[in-house]
């Protein structure tokens, strides 16, 4: 339900740039401010702690940098946006050729494509609450896009869990960026045949007729018909040559 909201674009965007301010030409002729918000002690949902550690080093690095870095840590609702207030006064006060950025570490949410930035005190107990108790992104967008700036540079590190899970409906509007995770293939238990290449029959391997001998003793015989006492007199039959059944002479 939680969703970085546009984590990566922002982000690497914002790195890009970042890298480029990073080289000392033109240092002294332009401003650079900052503004570092931390949201890690939420007071309805299990603490980040890593979202502080990723301000406090992030404020280190821009003031290495040559910013003028204001830190912000576990704002409500209205202290971050006094605190974007203040900071787009100062931004104002500083002239056209000014850099600003803006560096987010804490929790993120969207409802229907709107993005949220969560506030350590919002506790909804319904969908409708978000939009009442966050700040939106558009809001911070708009108020520094409508300063002359010479730069502006947002970095949003949202986290990746879902602090409102019994907000998570199906019919309901807020999402998660958190893609889910692939299921494992399931084994089939009936196993695919192999294909059966076609057996021709050759002078090897074609079966052998084996011969059927004809039964004496039987009625039938394979080319004539012959009674037991035929058959009988055949078994019988004198070996000197002679016919059987004949006198000799």
């Amino acid at each position: 339900m939680r969703r970085p909201v546009l984590c990566n674009l922002l982000l690497a965007s914002g790195l890009l740039a970042f890298t480029q301010l990073m080289t000392p030409t033109e240092a002294a002729a332009e401003a650079r401010l900052a503004l570092v918000i931390g949201q890690s002690a939420y007071r309805t949902v299990p603490e980040l702690p890593n979202a502080a550690n990723d301000a406090k080093g992030m404020t280190e690095l821009l003031g290495n940098a040559g910013f003028t870095v204001t830190t912000a840590a576990n704002l409500g609702q209205n202290e971050m946006r006094a605190a974007i207030s203040d900071f787009a006064g100062k931004v104002s006060a500083s002239g056209a050729d000014t850099v600003a950025l803006v560096f987010y570490a804490g929790h993120g949410l969207q409802i229907d494509g709107e993005n949220y930035l969560v506030p350590v005190d919002l506790d909804p107990k319904r969908e409708a609450d978000i939009p009442l108790q966050g700040v939106r992104l558009n809001d911070l967008l708009n108020t520094l896009g409508a300063l002359p700036t010479r730069a502006r540079i947002f970095m949003l590190d949202a986290c990746r869990n879902n602090p409102f899970p019994a907000l998570s409906a199906p019919a309901m509007g807020l999402r998660s960026s958190t893609p889910r995770p692939a299921r494992p293939a399931r084994s089939s238990p009936i196993r695919p045949r192999r294909a059966r290449k076609p057996r021709m029959a050759t002078a090897s391997t074609a079966p052998t007729p084996r011969p059927r001998w004809p039964s004496l003793s039987s009625r039938t015989c394979r080319s004539r018909k012959c009674s037991s006492a035929s058959a009988s007199r055949w078994r019988n039959r004198p070996t000197d040559g002679r016919s059987p059944g004949k006198a000799p002479r």
